[in-house]
């Protein structure tokens, strides 16, 4: 089974903006990929970013990684079904939290995002990730 080993949060931003035009309603914008670090170790990104609107003039922004340890042999779920579909899944709960504790601590309240289907918002195709271009070299790191 792929195991989750380790998560870190790589930005948490929370800005007030002043002097931009807003969008009617606020735009949830999502960064995603994953790479090999080793044989049997690959990392995940996920990052989501919420605009400002006239009423909420601030902009969030929160990417995490997860370490995630491959399964010996041949896993039941292929690798690239694994990054697109499962490992968002599994760091989705921090990056919401962070978006909703950095707007609640913010003027104009919490931003709770409610249930998303992450697959839907990742904006690249599995086959733009750095992990499949390090495959199809000669090294895989």
């Amino acid at each position: 089974a792929y195991t989750l080993s380790r998560v870190y949060a790589t930005e948490l931003e929370y800005r007030l903006i002043a002097g931009e035009l807003p969008g009617e309603a606020p735009a949830l914008t999502c960064r995603w990929d994953w790479r090999f670090l080793d044989r049997h170790t690959i990392e995940v990104l996920l990052g989501l970013a919420v605009s400002h609107t006239t009423e909420r003039p601030e902009r969030v922004r929160v990417s995490y990684v997860g370490i995630v340890r491959l399964p010996d042999g041949t896993p039941d779920l292929p690798l690239t079904d694994f990054v697109r579909h499962v490992a968002p899944e599994w760091l989705l709960p921090w990056v919401s939290e962070a978006i909703h504790s950095l707007t609640g601590r913010g003027y104009f309240g919490g931003v709770p995002l409610g249930p998303l289907d992450i697959s839907a918002l990742i904006p690249q195709s599995a086959d733009e990730a750095t992990g499949v271009h390090q495959a199809s070299g000669t090294t895989l790191y």
